[in-house]
């Protein structure tokens, strides 16, 4: 809500609420109508964070107060519309919810990293633009070295993308393969979900596939936040757990300052692929793949 937004948008916004303000307040009023408005703003807000920046992930407490943010700009614009005498009159009390929503989610924001990031916004790492991608499928075999005719099912793809194109390309291939991703255009075999809150269920998976996604946001998080990383090192172990005997983890970037202490376990062994495409990963110059097979 740039202050262009806020002296362009509400002026067109005005002009239909004031013209169709008695079949709109007959609506807004109704405590479903404001929690399915907020809903839907909410989601394509966060699709919108997640497209600009990949690491901010908001956990449940401050996925509520956004949310509750958002129920509130609606709730108040049901207040202001029968309140307004004239349109002069909307179109003020509108600009002010505005300036007041775009307030609350500053606050948000600003309480997100103080909590996580121990920073203000201006200078958290997580606050600048850091997009994601969508891969080829062809590009993410490639790079993690895959042979598709040896991959064991089912198959599961961390951070499939929005499109699951591993996915699909697999699943094409005659495998059972499945995907997980916060931003997934949910279909036959994509889920939307945050990996580390997701079911690795023990001895699940024959072949579970990473390709810049979780150990990227593993050694972001290690860099820049111990409490998210502790959590991210716990779940590295789940989806380890969720592997069947002779299953494979792929994934990329490789994380050197966990691996190490992996490679103590005597289930488990490291394959490290150096990685020699031109693509670059999201995250410093960690330049190999891994194959880590749970032996029993």
């Amino acid at each position: 809500f740039g202050d262009a937004v806020l002296s362009v948008y509400p002026k067109t916004l005005t002009d239909f609420l004031w013209k169709n303000r008695q079949a709109l307040v007959a609506q807004i009023e109704k405590d479903t109508v404001q929690a399915t408005l907020a809903q839907a703003c909410f989601s394509t807000f966060k699709k919108n964070i997640a497209l600009r920046n990949q690491y901010i992930n908001f956990p449940d407490m401050h996925e509520k107060l956004l949310l509750t943010s958002f129920f509130k700009f609606f709730t108040d614009m049901g207040d202001a519309m029968p309140q307004s005498g004239t349109e002069t009159d909307l179109r003020a009390a509108i600009t002010e919810l505005f300036v007041r929503h775009r307030r609350q989610l500053g606050q948000i924001f600003t309480n997100y990293c103080e909590t996580f990031f121990h920073t203000a916004p201006e200078t958290c790492e997580v606050m600048k633009s850091v997009a994601g991608d969508e891969y080829s499928a062809q590009l993410q075999i490639d790079l993690l070295k895959m042979d598709v005719a040896q991959l064991k099912s089912p198959v599961l793809d961390i951070g499939c993308g929005i499109q699951g194109n591993l996915v699909a390309y697999l699943r094409k291939a005659g495998l059972d393969a499945e995907g997980i991703d916060r931003q997934v255009t949910v279909k036959p075999g994509l889920h939307q979900g945050d990996w580390l809150d997701f079911n690795f269920e023990p001895k699940r998976w024959g072949t579970i596939i990473a390709h810049q996604s979780f150990s990227t946001h593993f050694i972001f998080n290690h860099i820049h936040s111990q409490d998210l990383a502790q959590k991210y090192a716990g779940t590295f172990m789940q989806i380890i757990n969720s592997l069947k005997p002779g299953g494979d983890f792929y994934y990329a970037p490789g994380v050197p300052f966990f691996e190490p202490h992996l490679k103590e376990l005597d289930f488990i062994e490291i394959h490290q692929y150096p990685i020699q495409l031109e693509t670059k990963l999201a995250i410093k110059d960690i330049s190999y793949a891994i194959r880590l097979t749970k032996r029993f």
